[in-house]
């Protein structure tokens, strides 16, 4: 009979090979809170987090995101969590950090683990009223170009609902925030904000629109660019404290492919190294190609634009110039009286040979 026992040696070797290789995790609590909201709100943020090791204690760190900007130190706290079980913060954010505030929540390990929280009010006498939200990867969460449910009623029994969004990276990035009514697609309001590194934002969605006082039943909500791994809205009544969280979802962000009552504004800048000319350029104006002879450095194409293609390409004809010397194209985009400094891409060529080079960039 044929032994088919694994030698010791390959087991301990298979053994190192799998502690090696364990899958570390990073997490986010999107919104968590250790403070007081409005009409006699009391929030506070339970945390749950699951090892998913079978055999050892595993740490974990936990860092804390306020609306401060990124370069102030975050607050830090070490987990331990046990092997293959749960534990149970209760207050996450007064327990761990020491805060009274809200912000976002980054959980890290060398391990993999599973997290979830629950923000609750406990502000009220008729027993706790909250939210399940959800810990989420940076990698896998959607964009959060569509946020559905926002809805607005003034007064004690009405509702407010609140955006929120976690710059996930280390520079500080702007955001177009846009409504429209979803029946008539008119405009109810757009702003612009700009958010530092790894700072958490929330605020009254429709007080950042200016429409605070309006009544709105449902809006068709938008967010642009597509920076933010994190954006959200809480929907609260306004009687009983009561949330809903609602994650941003996938999607095109302002779909104006097809629409034709949705504008979009193109913003395209080309600059040129020392000793570079271009003869002319071709660009897709609002009634056609437009094409501009000898344009100098820095010149600027503006274009407002409905049903748009996927692609908006601006050809430049002609470059010559000493080699490495090149020119940059910038095409910027934004909704109609929104923020140009976000959604830029920049493209370069170098040479010093005649080309004829469409530069391109995905728009819807």
């Amino acid at each position: 009979m044929k032994n088919t026992l694994l030698p010791r040696s390959f087991v301990i070797l298979l053994l190192i090979f799998l502690a090696t290789t364990a899958r570390a995790e990073t997490l986010w609590i999107p919104a968590a809170a250790s403070n007081p909201g409005l009409y006699g709100t009391m929030w506070t943020t339970d945390l749950w987090i699951y090892s998913r090791v079978n055999d050892e204690t595993i740490s974990l760190t936990a860092t804390f995101f306020t609306d401060q900007e990124g370069s102030v130190t975050p607050p830090k706290a070490t987990i331990d969590l046990p092997p293959n079980a749960p534990i149970e913060v209760r207050d996450a954010v007064a327990t761990l950090f020491g805060e009274d505030r809200p912000g976002a929540i980054r959980l890290e390990s060398d391990y993999p683990f599973w997290a979830q929280s629950r923000t609750v009010n406990t502000g009220g006498d008729q027993g706790l009223f909250g939210q399940g939200i959800p810990a989420y990867s940076p990698g896998e969460t959607a964009p959060g170009y569509t946020l559905l449910g926002a809805s607005n009623q003034q007064g004690p029994d009405g509702h407010r609902t609140n955006i929120g969004i976690v710059n996930t990276s280390n520079t500080t990035e702007s955001v177009n925030i846009i409504a429209r009514d979803p029946n008539t697609l008119d405009l109810l309001g757009v702003t612009a904000i700009e958010i530092g590194p790894f700072q958490w934002f929330q605020g009254n969605l429709f007080e950042l629109l200016g429409i605070s006082d309006q009544s709105v039943d449902l809006a068709d909500v938008s967010v642009f660019p597509s920076a933010f791994k994190m954006v959200y809205i809480s929907r609260i009544d306004n009687r009983s404290g009561d949330g809903t969280f609602i994650w941003g979802s996938s999607g095109e962000s302002i779909s104006i492919v097809g629409n034709p009552d949705r504008e979009f504004e193109i913003r395209t800048t080309l600059t040129y190294d020392d000793g570079v000319t271009v003869d002319w350029l071709k660009w897709p104006g609002s009634d056609g190609p437009v094409y501009t002879r000898a344009p100098d450095t820095g010149y600027e194409t503006d274009t407002v634009v409905k049903q748009a293609p996927l692609e908006y390409c601006v050809n430049v004809v002609g470059l010559s110039g000493p080699s490495p010397s090149g020119v940059t194209v910038s095409i910027s985009t934004r909704p109609p009286d929104g923020d140009w400094s976000g959604g830029s891409s920049s493209y370069s060529t170098a040479g010093n040979s005649p080309i004829d080079q469409a530069f391109c960039r995905q728009i819807n």
